[in-house]
């Protein structure tokens, strides 16, 4: 099997795709690209060392307390779904039979779009591996989203990671509609071959 490095994160199943590289792409489609035709990992920005921060100072439980989330209730669990392709950590994964799925950031952002698909894709990977989800939440700081899953749900998750998959396999990088704001603090703009044309 081929080894690879994605994030920071080793693993032997070579069409594996890390959720962390969907959301990515959501962002913006050229850093998966980046990340697997480069090998580019940048450094850290605050807030994700202040998301490592939070869980290290173990307050996922006061969050899953807040939201009163059914036991059992487990964190930072970790899933790879051979079937579907992709594997990540999940910040919560709460209930027994009907399952719910949580994705924490420590703080509130305008722009989140791309979180929630994160959410989405953990969600359909539960679903695939450990039981039937009923309900994924997206908490932002004090602020939370929360989505009912549903079957349209889970077709709209493995239609994206598709999606990825052909993105980061093409030779060729994908079209991007730049946006000023995004792309001047984007951390892969030095090698990004779509913002240099």
């Amino acid at each position: 099997m081929v080894e690879k490095m994605f994030l920071g994160i080793h693993y032997t199943y070579r069409r594996a795709i890390p959720v962390t590289l969907i959301k990515e792409y959501c962002w913006c489609p050229a850093i998966p690209w980046i990340v697997y035709n480069y090998g580019f990992e940048p450094d850290y920005t605050p807030s994700m060392i202040e998301g490592f921060e939070y869980r290290a100072k173990r307050r996922l439980d006061e969050v899953a307390d807040r939201l009163g989330l059914p036991e059992p209730r487990r964190y930072e669990v970790f899933v790879l779904s051979r079937k579907l392709g992709v594997y990540g950590y999940i910040d919560i994964v709460a209930g027994s039979k009907r399952l719910t799925v949580v994705e924490v950031k420590a703080f509130k952002t305008k722009r989140w779009k791309h979180f929630e698909k994160q959410l989405i894709v953990y969600a359909a990977i539960v679903n695939s591996e450990l039981g039937p989800v009923n309900k994924a939440i997206l908490v932002l700081g004090k602020k939370t989203i929360s989505i009912e899953i549903m079957d349209r749900d889970i077709a709209i998750a493995k239609k994206l990671i598709d999606e990825v998959r052909r993105a980061i396999e093409s030779p060729e990088p994908p079209r991007v509609n730049h946006v000023k704001n995004k792309c001047l603090y984007c951390r892969y703009r030095r090698l990004c071959p779509v913002y240099s044309t």
